[in-house]
């Protein structure tokens, strides 16, 4: 699904930059001390239809009640590694 993807990617773009080389250096490798949140802006949803996003997408996020939703957060494990969603 959507989130599980998102996840996916926003973990492995994380991992393959020198982001967790980052982390790891200045010690914020504790999931309390530092997160990383994606979320999709709803109301740039509805009030943007020029957007490419596909009809059930648009459908799902638009009979949400909030503005924001939160797609995943990651966090850095003790190793520097950075997982999404937070699972270490």
């Amino acid at each position: 699904n959507f989130q599980d993807e998102v996840a996916c990617a926003m973990g492995e773009a994380l991992n393959d930059s020198k982001f967790s080389e980052l982390l790891k250096k200045y010690g914020l490798t504790n999931k309390k001390a530092f997160t990383i949140k994606c979320a999709i802006n709803i109301n740039q949803i509805k009030n943007n239809q020029n957007l490419n996003i596909k009809p059930q997408l648009r459908e799902a996020l638009e009979a949400l009640s909030t503005e924001e939703f939160e797609v995943v957060t990651c966090c850095p494990c003790s190793d520097g590694a950075v997982s999404c969603p937070c699972s270490c």
